[in-house]
């Protein structure tokens, strides 16, 4: 077993060690940030498992949205990996089974879901008082908000009820569930950063100072092939106890094993196009009308009246600092 000193040269680097402040709210606690850049996204798979105690799958109690309760299995969570397709395939068709394992399995079983974008931005969060207002001296800090689809289709109609998001405050909380963090978003009345030129500056600089530049890492993690591969194997096994069955053949399908070779030697796994399926940024930053019966699926580009054709330009705010 090879041996290591502690000495800086050694510290690790890259996805292995990668930190970063999340924007997360406990139990019924509120918070106020403020917007300053555009949203990024990658597809993701998340990966679940049933959890094994004893050699066997355990069991709980969950509710419905509804409020109704059943038992079900019991899933721990196995990783968030960063979907190997091709963001371009996977826009048109879904998955990519060609270049992702975890692609290629949930086409042959539901133990594995389709990939799902996950959305991530650095947000200043300001330091407020019980009483909601702006502590003295004022303080906040950058933080990575990283959202599913159902925050970010939230954010859509926010931004089409008041507006372009970029340099507007939102309201969270109070949260309901803080494992999910589950809470509600409002627009603020007024972006607080705004109104005092000393309260700006230490907002414009805390963010360039301290946001995160690789967004995509926050969504999931890299993985190479085989530890994807390995991953799907655990959630196969769990799955084979979970179900009773005693022997465990090809715990991953045996057309799962038959592409796999092929897979891992494949030059092109993991490579990602610029095509994505919707102008994430521009529906969180121009300002849209609700679509009517008449356009289904279109989402307007048109002002509602109380915007003003003035566009809020941060990098005007940044030169103006300078």
């Amino acid at each position: 077993m090879p041996e290591i000193d502690f000495d800086p040269q050694h510290k690790r680097s890259g996805s292995d060690a990668f930190e970063f402040d999340r924007l997360k709210l406990k139990k019924d606690e509120r918070a106020r940030i403020v917007l300053l850049e555009k949203p990024t996204f990658a597809y993701v798979h998340t990966l679940r498992a049933p959890k094994i105690v004893n050699g066997k799958a355990t069991k709980v109690e969950k509710e419905t949205r509804k409020g109704d309760t059943y038992v079900d299995f019991d899933l721990d969570f196995i990783g968030r990996p960063l979907c190997n397709g091709d963001y371009g395939t996977i826009a048109d068709k879904g998955l990519d089974p060609a270049n992702c394992p975890a692609c290629k399995r949930a086409t042959e079983t539901d133990e594995v879901n389709a990939p799902e974008r996950r959305f991530a931005l650095n947000v200043v969060r300001y330091a407020m008082t019980r009483d909601n207002k702006l502590v003295q001296p004022f303080a906040c800090q950058n933080l990575v908000w990283t959202f599913t689809e159902t925050t970010f289709n939230r954010l859509i109609e926010i931004a089409q009820e008041h507006g372009r998001l970029v340099g507007k405050d939102l309201l969270l909380g109070p949260c309901t569930n803080e494992s999910f963090q589950k809470f509600e978003i409002q627009a603020g009345a007024q972006n607080l950063w705004q109104a005092d030129d000393n309260v700006k500056k230490t907002v414009v600089a805390t963010y360039e100072a301290n946001k995160v530049a690789d967004l995509e890492r926050t969504c999931g993690r890299k993985a190479e092939t085989r530890w994807m591969v390995k991953d799907i194997d655990t959630i196969a096994e769990r799955w084979r106890i979970a179900r009773g069955e005693k022997d465990a053949t090809e715990p991953a399908g045996s057309a799962f094993d038959k592409g796999m070779a092929d897979l891992l030697g494949n030059p092109n796994h993991g490579s990602k196009v610029d095509a994505t399926p919707a102008d994430i940024g521009g529906m969180l930053d121009e300002p849209a009308t609700p679509k009517t019966d008449d356009e289904p699926s279109a989402i307007s580009s048109a002002k509602p009246s109380n915007v003003s054709d003035d566009p809020f330009d941060f990098q005007d705010v940044l030169d103006g600092l300078k």
